[in-house]
């Protein structure tokens, strides 16, 4: 075998290789963040939903002159902080079942007072999302209903 001939059969290999690369490398952050990171130190909040979030330098040159821009960056915003409010209501419901499940293991006073606890427990995040909802225009049938 001649050694052109082996190189021959590792560009396939390379050209994929060099394709993933350039792949990763184009790919762009996004410009804000729901948390400031080194990168994202600039707080704003959205015009609307009055959400805050963290932007970039030069976020206002590249993104706040251009109105439809901005409105899609801080749709993205508004549907990000969905997500997660959506994530931690689910969790503070299950949290909340756990202390129902505790309560029925009890009885007297201690029972109804864990049934109490249980009963009482704030699900914010689950408040925070229905009022993000209604303001955003959802309708019943979302997934995110809760």
């Amino acid at each position: 075998a001649s050694p052109g001939f082996n190189i021959l059969q590792l560009m396939p290999l390379a050209l994929l290789l060099l394709l993933s690369f350039l792949s990763n490398y184009s790919r762009s952050d996004p410009p804000y963040s729901l948390t400031p990171t080194s990168k994202h130190a600039m707080q704003r909040t959205t015009i609307g939903s009055k959400i805050p979030y963290y932007v970039e330098e030069g976020f206002d040159e590249n993104y706040a002159r251009n109105t439809r821009t901005l409105r899609q960056v801080e749709s993205n915003i508004e549907g990000l902080y969905l997500e997660r409010l959506h994530a931690e209501c689910i969790n503070l419901k299950r949290h909340q079942q756990r202390l129902f499940n505790e309560a029925k293991r009890y009885s007297g006073e201690e029972g109804k007072e864990r049934l109490i606890q249980a009963k009482s427990f704030k699900l914010q995040a689950c408040e925070d999302m229905k009022q993000l909802q209604s303001y955003l225009g959802y309708q019943q049938q979302s997934h995110y209903v809760y």
